[in-house]
């Protein structure tokens, strides 16, 4: 069942990223009838695809995700984790770098470059290490990749239109705020001119706009049911212990008082990863006589 779910999450995630591009192409149609309907497509289809050339890949690996190439030390630590998972000669096909984050998995764009925390990387004895980048390489398996290369992709409309209407509506809060300190209608004017723009805009895309917020909900939706089927592939490996210890010790570090304001009491993300590979490890554990 999971697996339809991710084939029907894929299909509708897709057909709401063309109709983000609808309006674009019916404009650029009335200056150049036919022709300028196919440019945005063209564009968006050139764009995801110019990214899995190798110099593109890493400038985007870079940008989008803040990785680093690993240190000395780190790329130590990974290279000994990464080959005891794969034989040398289809380890070196993978370049493995570091994200500057506390998480404990980084979510890994397609192609052949792993990421891992710099948090992971340095602090998770070897064997917890080692089930992390398996987690990461079971993202590469079967439809898996297809979900990777979907997200961070093909996501590119959705991402482009909620910047756009985030970058019309972020100034006028501030701009209120230096409009009641000045005491000047000049002030007031602006912050009129900023919200008629961003409610115009916002009416024009309006459409686009929820089908951009709900592709983003079904990206993250899909990403529920690949990191379940990553944790799976891990305990396939005999590593479920070595993750479910990591998820663990993370949850214990990250857990926050039940009357934090600005955080739940527990990572609920990982307490539900935690649960799924228990699960996992009890319907694969042999049965004793």
């Amino acid at each position: 069942m999971s697996v339809l779910v991710m084939l029907v999450v894929l299909a509708l995630t897709l057909a709401s990223e063309a109709t983000v591009l609808v309006p674009a192409a019916y404009g650029l149609h009335l200056i150049w009838p036919f022709f300028g309907a196919l440019i945005p497509f063209g564009v968006w289809l050139a764009l995801a695809l110019v990214l899995l050339v190798p110099g593109f890949r890493q400038l985007n690996v870079r940008l989008a995700y803040g990785a680093r190439e690993p240190r000395h030390e780190e790329q130590t630590r990974l290279q000994e984790a990464w080959l005891g998972l794969l034989p040398a000669h289809q380890a070196a096909g993978f370049h493995l770098m570091v994200s500057d984050t506390e998480d404990l998995n980084v979510c890994t764009p397609v192609g052949r470059v792993v990421i891992a925390s710099a948090s992971s990387v340095q602090s998770l004895p070897l064997a917890r290490l080692q089930a992390v980048l398996a987690h990461e390489l079971g993202h590469r398996t079967g439809l898996l990749a297809a979900s990777a290369f979907v997200d961070a992709h093909l996501l590119l409309p959705s991402r482009a239109l909620l910047w756009v209407l985030r970058a019309l509506w972020s100034p006028v809060k501030p701009m209120w705020k230096r409009a009641v300190a000045w005491h000047r209608p000049i002030g007031f004017l602006l912050v009129l001119v900023l919200v008629l723009c961003g409610t115009a805009v916002t009416f024009i895309t309006a459409l686009p706009a929820a089908l951009a917020l709900g592709a983003s909900a079904a990206a993250r939706l899909a990403k529920g049911h690949t990191d379940a089927r990553a944790d799976a592939f891990v305990v396939r490996l005999g590593l479920g212990a070595e993750l479910l210890a990591a998820l663990e010790h993370r949850i214990e570090n990250t857990s926050r008082p039940a009357d934090s304001e600005h955080h739940p009491a527990l990572p609920l993300h990982l307490v539900r990863r935690a649960q799924h590979i228990r699960q996992l490890m009890q319907a694969t554990a042999p049965v004793m006589y």
